[in-house]
């Protein structure tokens, strides 16, 4: 058997199909985010990337304390392209 190679894209949405309602994140305070709220968020910071102007290829930072945000926005971001 030829296993497919997975994309961290490829891995969140298989969570959210098996687990959509479990913790994506540790808790952060009393705040956890679940894989359906993550993937959510990302698509969020994916739109709003994209009407910035985000083409292929461009490069983006994120400068942020360890927040259960900062993975929505990874994650965003590698969708944006």
């Amino acid at each position: 058997m030829i296993k497919k190679k997975m994309t961290l894209k490829d891995i969140l949405f298989t969570s959210v199909e098996r687990w959509p309602d479990n913790p994506a994140t540790g808790p952060v305070g009393s705040e956890s985010i679940t894989y359906t709220g993550l993937l959510e968020d990302a698509a969020a910071w994916s739109s709003w990337l994209l009407t910035l102007g985000l083409e292929k290829g461009d490069r983006v930072t994120i400068l942020a304390e360890s927040l259960p945000e900062w993975g929505a926005a990874y994650f965003g971001i590698s969708a944006a392209g």
